[in-house]
């Protein structure tokens, strides 16, 4: 894989733009690498805090979500599939000769990472997720949001009521909110709305079993989104799990404590040499 710098965009076959960095040593270059999958309205880059402290000891992928980013022009119509959100992380995976990774994913990025590890799990050896919903029903206060992001001047309301559940503006770094803020009027509208749908309609309730491999979750109690029920199924019946909660966090917890975060996301992966 090349060593070029992480700022530097390139493309799968299928046009999915992403960003990749490789700085191991070569004694370790058998480490299974890390691919980041961003949520709703950010891009590749929200990873940059993240793959900073951990692309030392393994390569690290960054991916553009189709409707976001360098994916953003690529994709005219965009798809209320989980397999189509899966099937261009796969694009990607396949573009770089890699044949297994730990996915790193945040809100519905880690619903396309845990629906890629009980469908293709030969492809995922280990996930991380944050503030991440696998049942439609259990994400709250999104109902609304296809019908106001299609409003004229909706994208700004839409990024208004995300920004508030994701983000306290007391405590949060505010350079980090106006990126987010930033990110969210520049996605594309029909893409955000058809993702909502996406997310609305997921359920892997009955593929849960199958999520035999290790599991970090990431919880944010405030979030005003995902139903803490969540997280408690998914202790309940996943064999190999690990929950971070925070407390005091909104959504986006990766970006308002990525230092927390990545300390306890490091000693996960220790774990799993």
């Amino acid at each position: 894989m090349s060593q070029n710098g992480i700022d530097t965009i390139k493309y799968s076959p299928k046009g999915v733009g992403f960003r990749s960095i490789d700085l191991t040593n070569p004694w370790d270059a058998n480490k299974v690498p890390l691919v980041f999958q961003h949520g709703l309205g950010l891009d590749s880059r929200a990873w940059l805090p993240w793959i900073r402290r951990v692309s030392t000891n393994r390569a690290c992928i960054a991916i553009d979500m189709r409707g976001h980013g360098s994916s953003k022009a690529v994709w005219k119509q965009p798809s209320q599939d989980l397999e189509d959100y899966a099937d261009d992380i796969s694009d990607v995976l396949t573009s770089l000769g890699i044949e297994r990774c730990i996915f790193v994913g945040e809100s519905f990025g880690g619903t396309v990472g845990l629906f890629m590890a009980v469908t293709r799990p030969q492809l995922v050896s280990a996930i991380a997720v944050a503030s991440t919903g696998w049942r439609g029903d259990l994400v709250n206060n999104i109902s609304d949001w296809p019908s106001v992001i299609k409003e004229t001047g909706g994208l700004k309301t839409w990024s208004d009521m995300i920004l508030s559940g994701s983000f306290d503006p007391e405590k949060d770094n505010t350079k980090i909110i106006k990126w987010a803020e930033s990110c969210q009027l520049d996605v594309m509208p029909e893409a955000a709305a058809a993702l909502v749908t996406t997310l609305r309609n997921a359920d892997l309730g009955e593929k849960l079993d199958l999520l035999t491999m290790p599991v970090l979750n990431f919880v944010a109690q405030k979030s005003p989104f995902v139903d803490l029920e969540q997280a408690r199924i998914l202790k309940e019946r996943l064999p190999n799990y690990r929950e971070a909660a925070f407390a005091d966090a909104k959504h986006r917890l990766f970006l308002s404590n990525p230092n927390a975060c990545c300390e306890i996301f490091q000693e996960w992966l220790e774990l799993l040499d």
